[in-house]
């Protein structure tokens, strides 16, 4: 279960005192609401309601753990577009109306960027040039992989690389020098790591996540 929190906030409306009026100062909290999020839209009965009779109000909205979908109206639906996409520590704000709920649903899919780092452990498939000149295998295709690491530890030699067919020494391959490194953390190969080296027993870093 994800949480959304939703802060309502009033600009320019009024209030009486002592008999009297006295504009609202920017950004008046006017009410708040943290919401439990499945994977289910929030159901009509639980849907956070738009404060009534505030003047101008404002939603500001924080995707605490998940990444969530939330849609604001008269009858919402966070399931189809269009719908505001939220990433986890990063809010937003959107002027709402009265009349209006709020509908979320934690996103599992579909996600249109990536969202915020986050730890992961790397599996390590690393080894050592097993035949100079020719090419080997240093990790099998992968279409789940989030992340490739293809560093060069040898303080003389390069090597080359490829994720698309068998390594040369030639157009077609990566070029890693001594002591250089590739990492795909955003658009990430995932065919086999293919590598070949010019000295047999030379090392190669490849890591994956």
């Amino acid at each position: 279960m994800a949480k959304l929190r939703v802060e309502f906030t009033n600009v320019g409306g009024a209030r009486g005192r002592l008999g009297g009026q006295v504009d609202l100062r920017e950004a008046e909290p006017v009410g708040s609401v943290t919401l439990d999020v499945g994977t289910s839209a929030t159901s009509v009965g639980t849907q956070p309601a738009v404060p009534t009779g505030r003047g101008t109000v404002f939603a500001e909205l924080l995707a605490v753990d998940a990444p969530i979908y939330v849609d604001i109206a008269a009858v919402p639906d966070p399931t189809v577009e269009p719908r505001l996409l939220l990433l986890p520590g990063r809010s937003q704000r959107v002027h709402v109306v009265a009349g209006q709920t709020i509908s979320a649903v934690v996103s599992t899919s579909d996600l249109p960027f990536a969202s915020d780092p986050c730890a992961v452990l790397l599996t390590d498939r690393s080894g050592s040039v097993a035949a100079a000149g020719a090419a080997q295998q240093a990790c099998a295709a992968n279409s789940s992989r989030k992340i490739l690491l293809v560093a060069n530890p040898d303080a003389a030699n390069a090597f080359w690389f490829r994720t698309d067919g068998a390594a040369s020494a030639g157009a077609g391959s990566l070029q890693v020098g001594p002591g250089g490194a590739f990492i795909f953390d955003k658009v990430v190969p995932s065919g086999a790591v293919s590598i070949l080296g010019p000295v047999s027993g030379q090392p190669f870093t490849v890591k994956e996540a």
